[in-house]
């Protein structure tokens, strides 16, 4: 009875493995689709979308983590698929970073811009304007030369 059970759990286990892996994959396919963005006119989608795909990318690294757990238990070797997903993750965050803090400027620079002018606090609008430049131009340097869309954006 006991190894039946335990042929069960280590078969649940490889098949939830299999789909993790499948979704690491289609998030990886969907963040290289994020590198087609070049316009700030997108910026509210593009914002949306990396943020939907981060989200995602850290509930995949989450499962990793307890299937990691799961192999220790049964003494199997790491599948590396937490590896592959933390690199992955790495490696959108400078993406994450750009469409969001486009996407925060859209929406703060609409603000401000129907605001009273009396009203603004011009130490938040230096701290967000500083922000928002340090991520454009760590993007810039990133990508100059390396992806097309997300130089331009930046720029």
């Amino acid at each position: 009875q006991g190894q039946v059970e335990r042929l069960r759990m280590v078969r649940e286990l490889r098949a939830s493995q299999k789909q993790l892996e499948e979704r690491v994959y289609f998030l990886a396919d969907q963040a290289g689709e994020i590198d087609a963005y070049r316009d700030l006119d997108v910026a509210l989608t593009a914002g949306d979308r990396v943020q939907s795909i981060y989200t995602e990318l850290q509930e995949a690294s989450q499962l990793a983590e307890t299937y990691s757990v799961h192999e220790r238990l049964f003494s199997f070797q790491a599948s590396g698929t937490h590896t592959a997903l933390a690199q992955a993750t790495k490696d959108f965050e400078p993406l994450y970073s750009l469409w969001t803090v486009a996407s925060d400027w859209i929406m703060t620079h609409g603000t401000w811009l129907t605001t009273p002018f009396f009203s603004l606090n011009p130490d938040v609008m230096n701290k967000t304007v500083q922000g928002c430049l340090r991520v454009a131009m760590r993007a810039i340097k990133m990508y100059r030369g390396r992806k097309e869309g997300p130089y331009t954006a930046a720029n």
